[in-house]
């Protein structure tokens, strides 16, 4: 016989009796949950025929020599668990993990005569499931299931809708809270797993009261050498099963029998796997697909084991990987983190991994909207949405992009505090606006970003304190999911204690104040993420058209409470912009505050909208008088004097009285002086 091929059989004599667990099911390595191993349950060699080894051009000779060389009373090693087995449910498995954490759950699903653990497993021992998936996605966790695949001696009789069934029942007893089961799913599988995991979808659209939450949590698939449309080698296995059965029909020395069936099951265009595909591709469009292609031959076949059109399910939102130097068998063993295969399939699990994370979190439930609503109010956004339609010039305020005291705000590692100030009319709410819209779109996607415009001449909520806080805390909700764990929690327990907020209570100022600090400065916060990760900009408007509950001024003890805020701070993250006019004064001692005048900066903003505006505005503009026409900008950007609404004005004026004919561009010079006491007249500030 071969020696190579006697040696790929691996079929040996069997030294040692095994123990009750190991005759039970145990594990290569099991674990605690906790990413510990426990010592291996058995020493026993694996007595068993490793069909995936055995070429097609075995000559009936050797498998005579197979038939007769297996030993009397010969029982496969149990290594691998038929159950969910938890690698790692972090420390804390029901609680919400960390931001900056993964919340989602892997689940792997191994092939045809694999198990939980081997299948996953390298030569040197390395099970990346347990020993790298943990580490790399902190708040993850991670299970491997196993089935009685075995097609060698076994008294199996399950088929791949067993299986699948099997593992939704396995699955949903383990997801049982709300909480887990909206954690997202992402299964790995590998070959004959592949086509178990689509069965368990399949079965899930169809028991969808007992399944549904699983499948709608399913966010990716990832197929190992999966054979979609089946495998020539299973063919050549099935006859090779047949002939290995013989000798079991006539004596009792042998355990169990071949899998004939499960075998053919996976033939090159079985029935089988062709309906299996076809319910499953009804529903690849509600998760990613990502399949991984083995590139080299698995010894000592001299081909594939599952081509590369057999691995391809063909729908259009599947990822194909082709791995170069893997054959079928490790294409899903990997001898480290270090491992150039293994840091491939890193980076694809990362981004589906973030992806599904950041979905999560963002999602919104039926629990959240009574605390999102109690905070809400009609007017929340008006005053910001009022002041971004009403921006004079596309290109108004790119100045302050450059002036050092911004730089120095968004470049600082320190908790800052930017203020900007100018008297009434010149713009600081225009600038506040593009500021926000501005950091909307550039800044890093993980940023979060809170803004209220005060509006003195609004509701109550639009000017008081009251207001900003609930405001900053619904927008808070909606981009923290660790905010927002700990407002919910916090309005929970203010209906417990209280009743119905809006029939038995109502928000207060000093309490929600309270709840924003404790988000944004605890310990507990830091440690869990809430700024560890993210950056936190805050943009607060017309800080000096604030008022307290009985009426009088709030600016000055906001704008110390805001200083406080990032004193409290224990590291980098949270910074805040103001505008307001030249009140409140600020102290000098205050030096983490940096200022902004605008009276003098906005001048060249000024000069842009008054000429944009004549230009596209007078109907003749384009045949009057270049020369006079210079003047008449100049002198309405002079008379300004950096008040934006005094020119917003005066140009709107000119631009009627130009059109109507009731005055050429000679007189207009004659007029600015006196139309700069319109606005100091009617009273208009910002």
């Amino acid at each position: 016989m071969n020696p190579s091929l006697w040696k790929s059989l691996r079929v040996g004599s069997r030294k040692n009796e095994l123990s009750p667990t190991a005759k039970e099911g145990g594990l290569e390595s099991s674990t605690d949950g906790n990413s510990q191993r426990t010592p291996q349950v058995s020493t026993a060699p694996a007595n068993i025929v490793d069909i995936e080894t055995l070429g097609k051009d075995a000559s009936q000779d050797q498998l005579a020599v197979l038939q007769s060389s297996i030993p009397r009373s010969i029982t496969p090693v149990l290594k691998d668990q038929y159950t969910l087995y938890p690698l790692h449910t972090s420390s804390n498995a029901n609680s919400v993990p960390c931001e900056g954490h993964y919340a989602i759950d892997f689940v792997a699903v191994h092939g045809i005569d694999g198990g939980s653990h081997k299948t996953w497993t390298h030569g040197n021992g390395y099970y990346w499931l347990q020993d790298s998936i943990p580490n790399d996605f902190p708040g993850a966790r991670v299970y491997s299931f196993g089935y009685p695949a075995e097609v060698l001696f076994t008294r199996g009789k399950s088929d791949i809708s067993d299986f699948a069934s099997a593992l939704l029942e396995e699955v949903k007893a383990t997801r049982s809270t709300k909480e887990d089961q909206r954690r997202p799913l992402i299964f790995i599988c590998h070959s004959m797993g592949g086509i178990v995991v689509k069965q368990a979808m399949n079965i899930s659209v169809f028991e969808k009261d007992r399944f549904g939450t699983i499948r709608e949590a399913v966010f990716a698939i990832m197929f190992f050498g999966t054979p979609h449309r089946g495998s020539d080698y299973a063919k050549f296995f099935t006859n090779l099963a047949r002939v290995v059965n013989v000798p079991l029909m006539s004596t009792s020395r042998f355990t169990g029998k071949t899998r004939v069936d499960l075998i053919k099951s996976l033939n090159r265009h079985s029935k089988t796997l062709s309906e299996n595909s076809k319910q499953f591709r009804l529903q690849t469009n509600n998760f990613k697909i990502h399949s991984f292609l083995e590139q080299d031959s698995t010894p000592p076949l001299n081909e594939k084991v599952v081509d590369d059109m057999s691995a391809c399910l063909g729908v259009e939102k599947e990822t194909l990987h082709p791995m170069l130097g893997c054959d079928h068998r490790t294409l899903c063993r990997f001898s480290g983190r270090d491992d150039l295969h293994y840091k491939r399939v890193f980076n694809v699990l990362q981004e589906i991994a973030t992806e599904a994370t950041t979905k999560f979190e963002a999602e919104l439930t039926a629990e959240d909207e009574p605390c999102l609503h109690s905070l809400s109010f009609q007017t929340m956004t008006s005053r910001l949405q009022e002041t971004t339609l009403s921006a004079p010039h596309p290109k108004s305020c790119t100045w302050i992009l450059t002036h050092p005291s911004f730089h120095s705000w968004t470049k600082s590692n320190e908790n800052r505090l930017l203020c900007i100030k100018g008297h009434p009319g010149t713009g600081k709410s225009t600038l506040m606006s593009f500021l926000h819209h501005h950091h909307l779109i550039h800044a890093p996607a993980d940023t979060i970003i809170l803004s209220f415009f005060f509006h003195g001449n609004g509701s109550s909520l639009q000017k008081s304190e009251l207001g900003m806080f609930r405001s900053l805390l619904h927008q808070l909700y909606k981009q923290s999911f660790h905010a927002r764990k700990q407002i919910l929690a916090f309005y929970q327990q203010r209906v417990k204690e209280s009743g119905v907020c809006g029939n038995d209570w109502e928000w207060q100022a000093p309490e929600l104040r309270e709840v924003f600090t404790s988000i944004l400065t605890s310990q507990s916060s830091i440690e869990a993420g809430v700024r560890s990760t993210k950056e936190v900009l805050i943009f607060i408007d017309a800080l000096d058209e604030a008022v307290a509950g009985g009426g009088s001024k709030a600016a000055k003890e906001l704008l110390d409470y805001f200083n406080d805020l990032l004193e409290k701070g224990r590291v980098r993250g949270i910074k805040i912009c103001t505008s307001n006019r030249h009140y409140p004064v600020i102290s000098p001692l205050l030096a983490k505050i940096l200022v902004i005048n605008v009276e003098g900066e906005n001048r060249h903003d000024i000069a842009a909208f008054v000429s944009h505006s004549l230009y596209h505005g007078v109907e003749s503009w384009a045949s009057e008088d270049e020369e006079e026409k210079r003047e008449l900008e100049e002198a309405l950007v002079s008379k300004a004097a950096s008040v934006f609404l005094w020119a917003k004005l005066r140009v709107e004026k000119v631009v009627k009285g130009l059109n109507d004919g009731v005055f050429g561009v000679r007189d207009v010079s004659a007029m600015v002086k006196r139309m700069r006491s319109l606005v100091k007249r009617s009273g208009m500030g910002r």
